[in-house]
């Protein structure tokens, strides 16, 4: 298969995946986040009743156990079906390469305020790349993982070089700029959804001519949504 597709892997978007053949799609992550948010704030709460007045804070009840449980199916559940419907996306687009986003600074230095820092080591970003990883290769998909620094603030119309963190970035400089409710602006003033702008960096970090040939970056604009109601009719 002739083409090549990539991932850009967020919270409110969980997965953004942008295809040479001038396509994208963005997948929605909202119900997975709100079943973690909610499920450790239960177990919190749930602990702080059993521990009240105790030193150690940590307990095991069998409603602690269902809790967890029936959180873990259901999040196993969503990265199945959000897998699946990424490789058949690849697939319908004859995509014989599949690029993964990676961070190797994931959850360990993470540094993006308090309420989206606990979004975001909430989220089984993991879990669903592992997924689609051998999902892909069963499906005769090559995977390739690609460290994405800087991938988010480049200009992807600009053709604006990419550098890797703590080698070649002490003078980073980018064209457009990243705006709020997922928008960024390139350098021409066209509004691009600010997820696939930077799945197509991730492409062009890996394969630094794929958009040599390509003017037209409207398809970066406006994805097609797969959401909760998609994914479980």
């Amino acid at each position: 298969m002739p083409n090549t597709c990539a991932i850009d892997f967020g919270i409110d978007n969980f997965a953004a995946i942008v295809c040479e053949d001038g396509s994208s799609a963005i997948y929605k992550g909202g119900a997975v986040l709100s079943s973690c948010q909610w499920f450790h704030k239960r177990r919190a709460c749930l602990t702080g009743i059993m521990t009240k007045g105790h030193v150690l804070k940590c307990a095991s009840s069998r409603q602690l156990t269902d809790l967890s449980y029936h959180h873990a199916n259901f999040v196993k559940d969503q990265c199945h079906k959000i897998s699946r419907h990424i490789i058949n996306y690849c697939l319908g687009h004859r995509a014989g390469t599949l690029v993964l986003g990676i961070n190797r600074l994931w959850k360990q230095r993470i540094r993006i305020g308090k309420q989206s820092n606990q979004s975001f080591v909430s989220m089984p970003i993991a879990l669903l790349r592992e997924l689609i990883a051998y999902k892909a290769m069963d499906a005769g998909i090559k995977v390739v993982e690609q460290e994405e620094s800087y991938t988010s603030k480049a200009d992807v119309t600009a053709g604006d070089y990419i550098p890797t963190y703590g080698l070649d970035d002490k003078n980073a400089i980018f064209s457009g700029k990243r705006q709020k409710r997922g928008l960024y602006r390139c350098e021409s003033g066209t509004l691009l959804n600010a997820d696939c702008n930077g799945a197509a960096n991730i492409l062009r970090k890996a394969f630094p001519d794929i958009w040599k040939a390509t003017s037209d970056f409207s398809f970066l604009a406006a994805p097609m949504v797969v959401g909760f109601h998609q994914l479980n009719p």
